[in-house]
């Protein structure tokens, strides 16, 4: 379409942003669903073709966006699906199976691309080694990489005000304002406009006591609706309606991935949005049990 690649990636319109595969990865569960759903197509080749195609073009687009973490967790959203929805598990099956077929043959068919995804392996054991010296409180002079230098960004701004925070969006103000003596890596902190993940994000800005509201509404949210999942009719439209919203929720909440702002991006509408989803649907069902 006309859109040029940015070194290992390709944006398509989102220019220098790179998130193409980021949004393939959170939309495309909608039109699957909505498939499954709510149209009338029985189970025949028809259907098959439709939902194979949905997941073949997404695949692709993320694997050529060049985006790792949405490829992985979009691995896992399939995987996921292949368990929950069997009506639909043949068609997945083999669609999974063509899926990483066609990931390790574009892998090693591109230097470029192989080096790229191998990457995650490498980010992730120094992200762990980075773990394990801070659990130690070892020095981790030495460590270098941009993934390490914004979580220890988070971490530093989150320990000049422990326990209520420094503020709604003030991140990148306290960040600048950590006394160089307390500097523990190579080149410093990062200091953006935030911590690139929710948890550092709302640490820094709400503390500990922020934090903990935090992780009470998450497990909240989660808790409530995977009770609603397990205990309504195995055929319950509600429950198929929870599904992918529950899903997309508990892989925009994971912690170990980068994140835009929770209080100015993008990212935030999308996630409450979702939040709205699971909620009403969830206390749907609740009211309707209570009526019973």
């Amino acid at each position: 379409m006309g859109f040029e690649a940015t070194s290992r990636r390709l944006s398509g319109p989102f220019g220098d942003e790179q998130i193409a595969g980021s949004f393939i990865q959170r939309f495309f569960i909608f039109p699957l669903f909505a498939i499954i759903l709510f149209t009338s197509l029985k189970k025949n080749w028809l259907l098959d073709l439709i939902i194979f195609s949905i997941i073949i073009l997404s695949a692709i687009g993320i694997l050529l966006s060049g985006n790792r973490v949405p490829f992985i967790l979009f691995s896992v959203m399939l995987i996921v699906f292949f368990f929950y929805q069997p009506e639909i598990r043949r068609t997945l099956f083999y669609t999974i199976i063509l899926f990483f077929l066609s990931f390790f043959y574009f892998l090693n068919s591109n230097i470029n691309l192989k080096a790229h995804y191998i990457g995650v392996i490498v980010e992730s054991n120094k992200i762990t080694n980075y773990i394990k010296l801070k659990i130690a409180g070892k020095s981790l002079l030495g460590l270098k990489s941009s993934y390490i230098k914004e979580i220890e960004s988070g971490v530093l701004t989150w320990q000049e005000n422990k326990i209520f925070g420094g503020g709604i969006k003030s991140f990148h103000i306290n960040c600048r304002n950590i006394n160089p003596d307390k500097w523990t890596l190579d080149g410093g902190v990062n200091c953006n406009q935030h911590p690139h993940n929710y948890y550092l994000e709302t640490a820094s800005a709400l503390g500990v006591s922020g934090l903990l509201i935090f992780l009470m509404l998450i497990a909240s949210i989660v808790i409530t609706a995977c009770r609603e999942i397990l205990f309504l009719k195995k055929d319950s439209k509600i429950k198929k309606l929870i599904f992918p919203f529950l899903l997309l929720f508990i892989i925009e909440i994971f912690p170990l991935k980068t994140t835009g702002s929770l209080f100015t991006t993008g990212n935030a509408t999308f996630l409450f949005i979702i939040i709205a989803f699971v909620v009403s649907l969830t206390e749907y069902k609740l009211k309707e049990n209570s009526y019973e």
